[in-house]
């Protein structure tokens, strides 16, 4: 059996984390281990983890996380992960694993050669975990050109084989503001395999503290637009595309390519930047999501 590790950041997460824990229990295939990143809860978090580990049917390890946000506390988790473990998944405090969740990613995973990045939708609830909808299929046009604009699934859905481990880990940076986004930017960047799953095995709980949560209360489609008018998109982007520039000689020369057209395109605000990017295949996916990505261009916001 492969060495799989559970990844969990937490902070301030005790309302909800004892349901998690327990999904994890529930896995038809069981994980070899559970290393926690706690950001300096201030709540029951850690008795709950501590209570949890005494009744476990894997070790876990609890460690201080470096406090920059969840996104930095991932990315430390996965420099750190040992390199003894063969597949390594990503946990949010607050979700829900379906029992089938980490079987689905590591079958998927088996045969990949290079890195390899599993991940998938997720059913969106509420607080109670009722099912609101699915999160947004981003799947079909999966690769760098994409992941230049847009991530494809949330972190918390995330597997990653051992190469993909370590590749994240020599290229670990403190200016990242987004780990699942980076993640697939950086495993398409470099030719890697990214396989999506269409059938959702996590429950994406969204409450009033969620840091980065699903639009739920309006379409996705406004809600992606409003983020893109706003700047959000250049703002989250920015420091992964110079990240990206910077481990240039890693990235297969096709994707080089389109890294400098895009680079380029960020710094016009004319019609011609827009139609460059549709040219080169830089787009988000869905209707709505491409008119906002042509409407950011032309504003400079891209």
């Amino acid at each position: 059996m492969p060495e799989i590790a559970i990844l969990l950041a937490t902070k301030n997460g005790g309302r909800f984390l004892s349901a998690q824990l327990e999904s994890f229990l529930w896995q038809s295939l069981v994980p070899t281990c559970l290393f926690v990143g706690d950001d300096g809860s201030s709540d029951a978090t850690r008795e709950i983890l501590w209570r949890f580990a005494d009744r476990s049917l894997f070790p876990m390890s609890l460690r201080d996380g470096p406090r920059l946000g969840p996104a930095q506390n991932f990315l430390r988790l996965i420099r750190d992960c040992p390199p003894w473990v063969s597949f390594a998944a990503l946990s949010d405090q607050d979700d829900l694993w379906l029992p089938d969740h980490l079987s689905r990613g590591v079958d998927a995973l088996r045969t990949a050669q290079g890195p390899a990045l599993y991940c998938g939708r997720s059913v969106i609830t509420d607080t109670a975990l009722t099912p609101l909808r699915l999160f947004p299929d981003r799947g079909h046009h999966i690769g760098f050109a994409h992941a230049l604009v847009e991530g494809l699934a949330g972190g918390n859905t995330m597997v990653l084989n051992r190469a993909a481990l370590d590749l994240a880990a020599d290229l670990f940076s403190t200016r990242l503001t987004t780990h699942d986004w980076w993640l697939y930017q950086l495993i398409t960047g470099v030719g890697g395999r990214v396989i999506y799953d269409r059938t959702p095995s996590v429950l994406y709980r969204q409450h009033r503290h969620n840091l980065v949560g699903a639009p739920v209360w309006y379409g996705p489609g406004l809600w992606r637009f409003r983020q893109m008018r706003r700047g959000g998109l250049r703002k989250w982007n920015a420091p992964q595309i110079e990240m990206l520039h910077s481990i240039r000689h890693k990235l297969t020369p096709e994707n080089q390519r389109l890294l400098d057209r895009f680079r380029t395109a960020r710094e016009h605000r004319l019609p011609f930047a827009a139609l460059g990017l549709n040219r080169a295949g830089i787009r988000r996916s869905g209707f709505e999501g491409r008119l906002a990505m042509i409407g950011s261009a032309l504003s400079g916001q891209i």
